[in-house]
């Protein structure tokens, strides 16, 4: 099967309502997870309906051993921050 999006033509399969909810998760600035082997095109329909709507990609490649903190990063606390921390805490106890 092949599919038009935008200016490109992909020769594999790709349902409407599969581009119909991209591009809603897009319209509605919301983060969509896709989930594939490797070299099934989600990079490249992502990429695709992206540039058909003018909107940035922020791309991530995931894999098993990666936490949260290497995606949104993580606060570390100074050992007088957390001191300052604690007596705020007992004040308003």
């Amino acid at each position: 099967m092949s599919k038009k999006v935008g200016e490109k033509k992909f020769e594999y399969f790709v349902s409407d309502s599969n581009i119909s909810l991209l591009k809603a998760c897009i319209d509605s600035n919301n983060p969509a997870l896709l989930i594939g082997e490797t070299g099934v095109g989600k990079t490249t329909i992502i990429r695709e309906v992206a540039k058909e709507k003018k909107k940035n990609l922020v791309r991530i490649s995931v894999n098993g051993s990666m936490g949260v903190e290497e995606i949104l990063g993580k606060w570390l606390v100074e050992k007088e921050e957390l001191q300052r921390l604690k007596r705020i805490k007992l004040m308003t106890s």
